[in-house]
């Protein structure tokens, strides 16, 4: 016998009143043991942790407070103020929390042994008008589908403003691209095609949209010629709000390196004057051997209190400086080690700490306080009162997207403008040694030429802030490792392109040093 629709209600009334009561339990209880977590991390020393260590710490701590906030809000659905758009009316600064997510991405990006790239090109120092909730979840959702679906290759993030004020999140993969049915279903509830390759809901990128929908933010998908994908996320200038910091308050200031003893062991010679012209400038004692032989040379005859290793370097590589050194029987075979590399990904940070390394800094050195900090956790130093960083100007360049102005000013005020003309001819002659060699590798179909090229090409771009051709290298570098032929011609045409850019910039920036003397 078939009930009458008011006997239904009646009959599922308890049954919907027990239900509410359990997810009143639960909640209590999933909070107490979240809480439990929360605690216990903030509980952790995180000064007496490696700085990779302090990252993931750092890492584990913010998704802990994201899913604190989350919980709130899915316990609370059914009530008449529900904060299911809590976060809107709050506020954040934009760049401070594109920084801090990227450990996290990051973090996922290594757990799959793929790049990882975030680029902040001319970002004014401004809050967005959104909570950090929303963006973390409308912009997050985007990266991490962007990571799942690259499996070889990396996913590069773009910031920057455009010429209306707008700012563009621009998310790059080398992942397999959208069918044209995945695409045509992207932003729908539940879109996922049936046959897709990867495991999940769908319901990722129609979150993303519609959190961005509702504070006038835009997001579209394309597929990259080739291979690959792009979602592009634009918050319009509305949303920005000037931030009333006084000027000093970004006066910028560097660690201080005084009376610290440096071996550098670095065979290029651009990465060389850059690196020494940084720990000189924060009064660090340096220094420099050509390749792995003379490294270790060096470190017997002199005292240092920490080595900087490049890992691939003639005669000796890194790895066999950092065995030879850990096998000593003395107490110099605990002097901190340093790799500084350009490969960066999971297993080549498992084999540079198997050989003995405290642990890495990446390639390209680009900001010199990051520089500087990173030393002193690995020396185990407390930081000293800071240096004043020189307030040099120099001339803008005018580059167009080729050179990020920003990078390319910060080393003009590092290396100073005696040094420059000298740095430039250095770069200039690395990047048409590189260009060579990428030539010939392709039609020699040598793939360790290829890959020792990108490693200088990765550094020496990105130094001097061609970011997109660093990016290039990047993955070129990873389709050598891959033996990707097909990605490697492609790739490989791309960097040519760029170094060709990258020339004409620099010939420009040498003439105006020739013109200035």
């Amino acid at each position: 016998m078939t009930a009458s629709p008011r006997e239904r209600d009646t009959r599922t009334a308890p049954a919907a009143g027990n239900s509410q009561r359990q997810m009143a339990l639960l909640s209590h209880d999933l909070r107490s043991a979240l809480a439990g977590i929360v605690g216990g991390l903030r509980l952790l020393d995180s000064e007496r942790l490696a700085p990779q260590d302090r990252v993931q710490l750092s890492r584990v701590t913010a998704e802990s407070h994201l899913l604190s906030e989350l919980m709130d809000i899915a316990f609370h659905l059914d009530e008449p103020a529900a904060p299911a758009s809590r976060g809107a009316e709050a506020s954040c600064n934009f760049e401070q929390f594109l920084r801090e997510q990227s450990a996290k991405w990051e973090a996922q990006a290594e757990e799959k042994s793929i790049l990882w790239n975030l680029r902040i090109k001319s970002l004014p120092r401004s809050r967005i008008n959104v909570g950090s909730l929303r963006l973390s979840r409308a912009i997050g959702n985007v990266v991490n589908n962007a990571i799942k679906y690259t499996d070889a290759g990396g996913v590069d993030v773009t910031v920057a403003t455009t010429a209306n004020g707008a700012v563009e999140v621009v998310v790059t993969d080398n992942g397999p691209g959208f069918s044209d049915e995945a695409l045509a279903k992207a932003f729908d509830y539940f879109g996922r095609p049936e046959n897709s390759a990867k495991p999940g809901t769908g319901l990722g990128l129609h979150i993303s949209k519609t959190l961005l929908d509702q504070v006038g933010a835009g997001i579209s998908l394309h597929n990259s010629p080739g291979a690959g994908a792009q979602a592009i996320i634009v918050f319009p200038s509305a949303l920005f709000t000037a931030e009333n910091i006084a000027a000093e308050e970004f006066a910028p200031t560097l660690p201080d390196l005084t009376g610290i003893r440096i071996l550098l062991a670095e065979d290029n010679k651009t990465n060389q004057m850059v690196a020494t012209q940084m720990l000189q400038t924060m009064h660090a004692e340096v220094t420099v051997a050509s390749d792995g032989y003379e490294a270790l040379l060096k470190f017997e005859k002199g005292n240092f209190d920490l080595a900087l290793l490049d890992i691939e370097m003639p005669r000796m590589s890194g790895l066999d400086v950092l065995r030879a050194i850990r096998a000593r029987t003395d107490a110099r075979a605990n002097t901190p080690l340093v790799a500084l590399t350009a490969y960066a990904m999971r297993e080549h940070k498992e084999r540079i700490s198997a050989a003995g390394a405290n642990g890495l800094i990446p390639k390209p050195l680009i900001s010199i306080e990051s520089f500087g900090r990173a030393l002193l956790d690995y020396l185990g130093i407390e930081p000293k009162p800071a240096l004043q960083a020189s307030q040099q100007t120099a001339n803008t360049a005018t580059s167009g997207d080729t050179i990020d102005t920003q990078i390319y000013q910060s080393l003009r005020e590092t290396i100073g403008a005696e040094s420059m003309g000298e740095l430039l001819e250095k770069v200039i002659e690395d990047i048409r040694s590189v260009k060579e060699g990428l030539i010939s590798g392709e039609r020699d179909e040598d793939l360790q030429v290829i890959r020792s090229s990108t490693h200088i090409l990765i550094s020496v771009a990105g130094a001097i802030g061609a970011t997109s051709l660093q990016s290039s290298a990047e993955r070129l570098n990873a389709a050598a490792n891959a033996n990707n032929d097909m990605a490697i011609a492609q790739l490989s045409a791309e960097c040519i392109s760029g170094i060709a850019l990258a020339e004409d910039f620099l010939a420009r920036e040498q003439e105006q040093f020739r013109r200035a003397l």
